[in-house]
């Protein structure tokens, strides 16, 4: 089971994609760390995207799956795969596609997180994340044991740049005018979930199982 997660900053994929790791094995693969940890190591292609990324604008379709199709090769493909908001555009489903195919994946599902502008906004200026590991923390959702530190690998946490107010409403505008035409791809195929991700973190997760049959 493949499945595409998707919604607005702050609808809460990244922690619906943890919650459903404990239920089923598969693997989270991430765009946004994807660019992070590639940009850390120094990848040409990564350097060059951070120029988009870090300023709150999404970056050209080919950095996206030229890199998607090499972050690809650190994930088995004999396990069920998890994407967050690896397609933001119509212009790119024909191209994940084609990255899937290299590992012999196809689209199984796709889950929508319906959040409006103002409680993505509210959510996203709680939201800090580990400059080490790049584990996500939330004041209110996700609240780190020792104030400030990483539970996981005790580097200190930050805010991340493209969550500042300001880009949020960037990348929010610009999410709003490209995800209509993926919803229409993606319902032709008759593989399109919208769940409201407005409620408690624990009513999506029951919401998200039952969408994919999952007991």
């Amino acid at each position: 089971m493949n499945i595409l997660f998707l919604g607005p900053s702050g609808s809460g994929k990244d922690t619906q994609i943890d919650l459903l790791k404990e239920v089923i094995p598969l693997e989270d693969i991430s765009t946004g760390d994807m660019f992070r940890t590639m940009y850390k190591e120094g990848h040409p292609i990564a350097v060059e995207a951070k120029k988009y990324w870090s300023k709150g604008v999404w970056n050209p379709d080919e950095q996206v799956f030229d890199l998607l199709a090499i972050w690809l090769e650190r994930y088995n493909p004999e396990k069920s795969w998890a994407f967050s908001a690896a397609v933001r555009r119509e212009s790119q489903i024909p191209l994940f596609d084609e990255v899937l195919k290299i590992y012999n994946k196809t689209l199984d599902f796709v889950i929508h997180f319906s959040l409006s502008e103002e409680f993505a906004v509210q959510r996203l200026s709680l939201r800090w994340v580990c400059d080490g590991c790049g584990e996500n923390y939330h004041e209110m959702y996700k609240v780190e044991k020792k104030q400030g530190v990483c539970d996981k690998c005790g580097s200190m946490l930050v805010q991340r740049e493209d969550d500042k107010p300001e880009k949020i409403k960037i990348r929010l505008a610009e999410y709003n005018k490209s995800i209509d035409p993926i919803k229409k791809a993606y319902e032709k195929r008759g593989i399109w979930m919208d769940i409201d991700a407005s409620s408690s973190i624990e009513s999506i997760h029951e919401v998200v199982c039952k969408s994919l049959n999952i007991q």
